[in-house]
């Protein structure tokens, strides 16, 4: 049975998780806004760390170091090929519900052994318009046809995505990907899974 602590500090947690993505929301936000017309890249996960002051006496640098926070670094970088904002990972999403999330693909990044499923933080979800929610079922149709490797109908749908949607380059990832797979078929094996061999 739990005690008063443990529930207390598991409460914490989730409530952080939370935070952390009002907050990537809140930067993409105000660094974007018209009076800063600048971008920010955001990477969000959720995992254990090793916190502190991590140099000598005489300089102090208080950090965090651990595979969660390598990973942030890895989905930060992501964000540039993806042309989002931020990426989210599944622990994250998990944690924190109340946001509409687009699922953006299942990657195996450097220096990991296991593939991660990564995410898109779309926003609180009563602030997600019909038609992005319209957007987001064909992106999840086209994603989905494209990990069975029905190159036909993943190509009709992120076209149709490249001509009616703002992000681009988001699609024209997967139809490059979608070219060279017909190409170079992955084999019967293949779940779908991209593997970056740079950081």
């Amino acid at each position: 049975m739990p005690g008063l602590n443990d529930i207390i500090s598991v409460s914490a947690g989730l409530n952080a998780a939370r935070y952390n993505d009002y907050s990537g929301l809140e930067i993409i936000s105000a660094v974007g806004s018209a009076e800063n017309p600048l971008s920010a890249c955001v990477g969000i996960n959720t995992g254990l760390v090793v916190a502190g002051n991590l140099c000598s006496a005489n300089r102090l640098n208080y950090s965090v170091i651990g595979d969660a926070v390598n990973l942030v670094a890895r989905l930060e970088s992501l964000t540039r090929l993806y042309n989002v904002a931020n990426i989210v990972s599944a622990a994250s999403m998990s944690a924190a519900p109340g946001f509409v999330y687009r699922e953006l693909d299942e990657v195996q990044v450097v220096s990991k052994n296991r593939s991660v499923s990564i995410y898109e933080l779309v926003g609180a979800a009563d602030t997600v318009t019909p038609v992005k929610q319209e957007e987001l079922a064909l992106f999840a149709s086209a994603l989905a046809a494209y990990r069975q490797q029905d190159w036909l109908r993943a190509r009709e749908q992120f076209t149709q995505l490249l001509e009616t949607c703002d992000n681009t380059a988001l699609h024209r990832v997967f139809l490059q990907r979608i070219e060279h797979y017909e190409d170079n078929p992955p084999g019967p094996d293949w779940q779908g899974v991209y593997t970056f061999d740079k950081k």
